[in-house]
This record gives C-alpha cells, sequence and structure tokens, in this order.
C-alpha cells in the first residue's frame, strides 16, 4: 500500500502545483470564452508536471527507497506523457500557422511558446524510444533499435532540452501581459521555478563532488562479461551499500563517455572495506566502450539505491531461492556472498539461467561454497544449447521439483533478477503455486 501512496506522490504534486497557478490567475484574469479557459489551464498543467518530472530526475533517495527507480521512472514516463498530450491542446487552440513563425511578426511570447513546446516533443521522444522501457518493451523491433541504433549518449543530451522548455515556457507566461501583471500569479510561478531548478543544480554538483574510485582491475570472465573491481583513490570511504543493491557507475577521467550508467554490486558489502566489484554485460552502446578502460581510471558512485533484499528479509531464517536469467546474477551474487560471509545457516538454492556455454562463470568459486556450506547448492539450466552436466530449458517448475526446491513455495523467499521474460514467466510460475506476495522479490532494470 505504501509503494501505491510513494506512486501518486509526484503526481499529487504537481496537481497541488497546478491548482495553485490556475487559482491564483483566475483571480485577476476573466477567459473570454471556456475554449481559452481550457487552452490556459493544460498550458500550466504541462509545466506543473514538467517541473515536478525534473524533481523525480535527481532521485531523491527517500522515495527511491519505498518505491524503487523502475517504478519511478515509469510514473516519470506517464507524466511526460500527459504533458505532451496538455501542451498540444494548449497549442492547437493557440495555432495560427507556420507562416506566422516564418513572417517575422510573431511575438517575444509566442515565440518563448514555440520553443518550449518543441524542446518537450524532443524530450518525450527520446525519454519514450531511447532512455526507459515503459512504452516499448511490448515491441521486439523498438527494443532492438534502443539497444542497437539510438545512442543512449546523445539522447540523454536531447532529453535535458526539458530545462530549456522550463525556462521557455517560464518566459513565455512572463511575455503575457495578464500574465505578469498578476504578482501573485508571478511570484508563485517564480518561486516554484527558481526552487526546483535550484535543486537539480545543487544535485548536479554534489554529483561532480562525489568521491572517486580508480580501476583497479577489469577483466573479461566471458566474452560478454566485464569483470571491474574498484578501489578507493584518495583514501575516501569505500561506499557503504545493502547486499542486492546498485550505484550509477560514471567514468570521469577515462576514454569511456562521461555519462553515469546504473549496474549492480555484485560484491558483497562484507568483502567490500577495501574494493568493489561489478560485473557488467556488454550490450549497448556505451558498455561496448567498457574495452577501452585501463586500470587507474577513475570513476564515481552515486547510490547506493535500490531494496531488492529488505532488511526484514535479510534477518529470515527461511529458505532462499536465488532465480537469475544471464547478467541478471550481479545482485543475487552479492546477496549468496553476503549470506556466506554472515555464515548463515539458511538453506539457499541458487539458480541461473544462462544462454550458451560461453557464459558460465564463477564455478569456482560455488563449488568452494557448496563444499563449505551444506546448506548451499547450486544450478546452471542452459536455453539455448545443451550443455554435459547440467538441465537444459528455462526455469520452471518441474526444474525446481528436480533441483530439490520445488517444495518450497510456502515458506521460501525467492529473490528474481534477469530479463522481462524471465521475469515474467518466474513471477507466473510463483504466483500459480501461491506464493505469498511478501515473499517475492524481484529487480527490474526497466530504465
Amino acid at each position: 500500500m505504501t509503494k501505491i501512496y510513494m506512486r501518486l506522490l509526484f503526481p499529487s504534486l504537481a496537481l497541488l502545483i497546478f491548482i495553485s497557478l490556475l487559482g491564483t490567475l483566475l483571480l485577476e484574469w476573466t477567459p473570454g470564452s471556456w475554449q481559452v479557459l481550457v487552452s490556459f489551464a493544460c498550458g500550466l498543467f504541462a509545466y506543473s508536471l514538467m517541473l515536478t518530472q525534473v524533481l523525480i530526475s535527481v532521485r531523491i533517495k527517500v522515495i527511491e527507497h519505498h518505491i524503487g527507480l523502475p517504478n519511478l521512472y515509469a510514473v516519470h514516463g506517464f507524466m511526460g506523457m500527459a504533458a505532451l498530450l496538455a501542451v498540444l491542446i494548449h497549442f492547437l487552440n493557440q495555432w495560427n500557422g507556420f507562416a506566422v513563425i516564418f513572417s517575422g511578426q510573431v511575438s517575444t511570447a509566442s515565440l518563448f511558446g514555440f520553443i518550449g513546446a518543441f524542446s518537450l516533443l524532443i524530450v518525450i521522444l527520446t525519454g519514450v524510444f531511447v532512455l526507459s522501457n515503459t512504452f516499448i518493451k511490448r515491441s521486439k523491433k523498438l527494443m532492438k533499435r534502443k539497444d542497437t541504433i539510438y545512442k543512449r549518449e546523445r539522447q540523454l543530451w536531447l532529453h535535458r532540452l526539458s530545462l530549456l522548455a522550463i525556462v521557455a515556457i517560464y518566459f513565455h507566461l512572463f511575455n503575457l501581459r495578464f500574465v505578469s501583471s498578476n504578482a501573485i500569479f508571478m511570484t508563485l510561478l517564480t518561486t516554484y521555478t527558481i526552487v526546483v531548478l535550484g535543486w537539480y543544480a545543487i544535485y548536479k554538483i554534489n554529483l561532480m563532488r562525489l568521491p572517486r574510485y580508480s580501476v583497479h582491475s577489469i577483466s573479461k570472465p566471458t566474452q560478454s562479461l566485464y569483470q571491474l573491481e574498484l578501489i578507493p583513490a584518495d583514501n575516501q570511504p569505500v561506499l557503504t551499500y545493502k547486499a542486492g543493491q546498485y550505484a550509477f557507475l560514471r567514468f570521469v577521467d577515462s576514454d569511456v563517455a562521461n555519462e553515469s550508467h546504473p549496474f549492480s554490486l555484485s560484491s558483497s558489502p562484507e568483502h567490500s572495506k577495501e574494493k568493489l566489484q561489478m560485473i557488467i554485460k556488454e550490450s549497448g552502446d556505451f558498455t561496448r566502450t567498457l574495452n577501452q578502460v585501463k586500470p587507474g581510471d577513475k570513476v564515481t558512485l552515486d547510490g547506493p539505491y535500490g531494496d531488492y533484499f529488505p532488511k526484514e528479509a535479510a534477518m529470515a531464517k527461511t529458505p532462499m531461492v536465488l532465480l537469475s536469467g544471464g547478467i541478471g546474477v550481479t545482485p543475487n551474487l552479492s546477496i549468496l556472498r553476503h549470506e556466506i560471509a554472515n555464515k548463515s545457516d539458511r538453506r539457499i538454492f541458487f539458480v541461473w539461467g544462462l544462454a550458451t556455454k560461453e557464459d558460465i562463470m564463477l564455478v569456482e568459486e560455488l563449488d568452494r561454497l557448496a563444499k563449505e556450506f551444506p546448506n548451499f547448492t547450486y544450478h546452471f539450466i542452459f536455453s539455448n544449447e545443451e550443455v554435459p552436466g547440467y538441465a537444459h530449458g528455462f526455469i520452471s517448475p518441474k526444474y525446481l521439483q528436480e533441483i530439490g526446491a520445488g517444495d518450497l513455495y510456502d515458506e521460501a523467499h525467492y529473490y528474481i533478477c534477469g530479463p522481462p521474460p524471465m521475469l515474467n514467466a518466474a513471477k507466473k510460475m510463483l504466483a500459480d503455486n501461491h506464493v505469498d506476495p511478501e515473499r517475492i522479490f524481484l529487480e527490474e532494470f526497466a530504465f
């Protein structure tokens, strides 16, 4: 229930901003018709949504802890679409044709309005088709284009036109005489705008001041995975985090682009007193450049984020089933290492779905853990080829029964991380076996 309320937090905030702006505007202005009222109401609603969108982008950790960034970014996406719709209604009601733009007779207010509207259109398109999976995850073609054609780094810069859109629309309103003459309205509008843009500026300054880490080593345990080990630079303390969390990695002194990207920490907090580890899959335009990383390169980490392994679940003594698909193993590996470091006596099943034999890694570590801790077992299952000594297929109730985890539905905690098809199949499997949703934990990187 808390998550539901938290998802409504930012839309509610946008609504409050909108109501206060529209209310103070109507104190001194009487619209000539209901069409004019609707047009200006839509414009103010879009502006209110855009201000709130900027607040979402600063990743407020107190809020993220309750809702999770994937859900927060989903709200961000839906609010962006609502803002675009509101702007279009406002724009079409005020539209006088392209001829006005090129005639040289366009007013200052209209010019700023055009800049704001077109900037917002670019922001929404980059968000929908490149930066988020919320609206395109059901289309394999669009998802493939996102991963192979569109350049995320370039689109991130275009997405930041949201700041230009906010400034342009502020001056659009400022240059409307009946608006600028309303002192109460302009005070509210200016206050909201300065607070939001100021908060964003402070957030960016804080990012620049984050402690730096040095790349201690980088290796490729498989053809498609990089293993990155980081150590603090300049005697800085190591990042404090919980097992299963992730951080935004940004290279600040390297040949790699310096945009930040989220990656799970595969090390455990107990083993991170001096060194952090991330395992990263080579899958997009950014990760394909990791071959340029060298020991000694400097990075920053913004985090930690995520609540995949909440305190109450970590304190439980019930069996634990860690279900991973591909690179989704990273947060589960962190949890496993945490449990082992604390000499857990929980029954732990570590189940990893892989595609081919070339994806195998960590066997020596897992073998050692299985010998040292009799309550721990690990299992690989391969989907794309038959590998001698391992199962072939997908994680299913039948497979869990075969490995001895099929009788735990009434008591075990399940941790699931992997690609969307794997997540959906696992969720259905557990729902069909009546597993209490309170004992199911998902890590969905849908952004």
